[in-house]
């Protein structure tokens, strides 16, 4: 309910849908934790089981990806052509079953300094290697919002998710 997601929708008169799991990377999980990744997640209806496969239905309007956190947040960084192939893979799969939705690549506000430019890199290649492919539906944003004042273990607070809808 106060997630920047569920706060963007109301704000649109949207329905929201959410695809997440705390700690997945596009490529590597928080801390290099075992367990399948993002992209490999994406379309399960049980994210446990890789056969429990999720038909959406109708193609959504629009999907904002916020992922790149996990895998630069800790040592090592994936290397880069590496997180760029994981990043553009999942941006396929997203496109093959929302064919005419804007699909928005941003990173939320909890990486900063180097590891947050690396990221940042990295997202506008994939997005620019989907847009060489002919996908002019595919963009990147960057998330000025900052997270000032943030909840359990640095997770954006209520007021920083707050913010997140507003910026975007």
């Amino acid at each position: 309910w106060a997630s920047y997601g569920a706060v963007l929708a109301r704000a649109l008169d949207a329905e929201l849908s959410t695809v997440a799991w705390s700690g997945r990377g596009v490529v590597r999980n928080y801390a290099g934790e075992p367990g399948d990744h993002m992209g490999q997640l994406y379309g399960r209806t049980l994210p446990e089981s890789a056969s429990s496969l999720w038909s959406q239905g109708e193609s959504h309007d629009a999907v904002i990806v916020n992922l790149g956190t996990n895998d630069f947040s800790t040592e090592p960084d994936p290397a880069e052509g590496e997180f760029v192939r994981g990043y553009a893979e999942l941006l396929e799969r997203i496109r093959r079953a929302n064919p005419r939705a804007f699909v928005l690549c941003t990173i939320g506000p909890m990486l900063g300094g180097a590891d947050l430019e690396r990221a940042e890199a990295a997202i506008a290649l994939a997005v620019e290697r989907r847009r060489s492919a002919g996908d002019a539906r595919v963009a990147t944003h960057r998330m000025t919002t900052r997270n000032e004042r943030p909840g359990c273990d640095w997770h954006p607070g209520l007021e920083t998710h707050r913010r997140m809808a507003t910026e975007l």
